[in-house]
């Protein structure tokens, strides 16, 4: 999963245009673009989830959760972590295949 979102345009152009889908813990939002390069990925993870540590934390488990995944090429999925007092880091990688299921872009699961 090297290809990420970076700019702030391409945030808001998923935010603007995409479909939302969501979890107790996780939301997301993806967009099919016009090419068929790999798809993308950005992450949202809110102040009031924590401090910096467990953020980024947060945004590691999400990318070796995904990493494990075969997505369908041409989109780009923003993830938000929900703020919520019943955070269970044993639920993230369920709640993260549901929903890719739900959305109709998950493709095959790789061995890791």
């Amino acid at each position: 999963m090297t290809e990420r979102l970076r700019r702030r345009s391409d945030f808001a152009r998923v935010f603007e245009r995409g479909t939302y889908l969501s979890s107790d813990q996780l939301a997301l939002r993806y967009l099919r673009r016009s090419d068929d390069g790999p798809s993308r990925f950005g992450f949202v993870i809110p102040r009031r989830v924590g401090g910096a540590v467990v953020r980024n934390r947060l945004r590691r488990r999400l990318k070796a959760i995904l990493e494990g995944v075969n997505h369908s090429a041409g989109y780009d999925f923003v993830w938000i972590v929900r703020d919520g007092e019943t955070r269970e880091p044993a639920s993230l990688p369920g709640e993260a295949r549901a929903l890719l299921e739900k959305s109709g872009t998950l493709g095959e699961v790789t061995s890791r």
